[in-house]
């Protein structure tokens, strides 16, 4: 049974790795239907580190096949978004967002949003944050330097 019957969650989902396993996983055990805010490639230029991040049409592809491969496709919604807000601070009928510990900042900005619009707010669903063998947070960031692999593990020389 599930808690909530809509749930957002967002990202830039490049490369999906153990960390984004686990908060779409948990996203999926928590929600009917499941509404994923892909980053634009405009937003993902903003960044500081977005080296190595291919197009949106590759990471919803990517997504997608993930998506597919866990069996989630058919409760699955792939929207673009254009910043933080996408379309969790515009959708009524939203119930619940599920965010990591580094992204909780976000949550909290969208429903003051939705509040000002006289809109419910989002439950948050907190996902605790997958560590790498160091014990440090796996991100997409630290496995595009090529400090970790997918799965956390540290890689070698480094």
């Amino acid at each position: 049974m599930f808690r909530h019957r809509t749930l957002t969650v967002g990202g830039t989902f490049w490369p999906i790795h153990k960390g984004h396993r686990a908060l779409l996983d948990a996203a999926f055990n928590d929600g009917l239907e499941v509404f994923i805010g892909l980053t634009s490639d405009q937003m993902v230029r903003q960044r500081k580190s977005d080296e190595g991040i291919p197009g949106y049409g590759a990471r919803k592809r990517n997504l997608l096949g993930y998506l597919e491969e866990r069996g989630y496709e058919d409760r699955a919604h792939v929207f673009r978004i254009e910043d933080e807000f996408g379309f969790a601070a515009d959708f009524p009928n939203l119930q619940a967002i599920a965010v990591s510990k580094e992204t909780l900042r976000t949550a909290e900005r969208i429903n003051q949003r939705r509040k000002a619009r006289s809109m419910k707010p989002l439950d948050i669903v907190k996902i605790d944050m997958v560590k790498a063998d160091d014990d440090s947070p796996i991100t997409s960031s630290r496995i595009r330097s090529g400090e970790i692999d997918k799965e956390g593990n540290v890689i070698k020389g480094r």
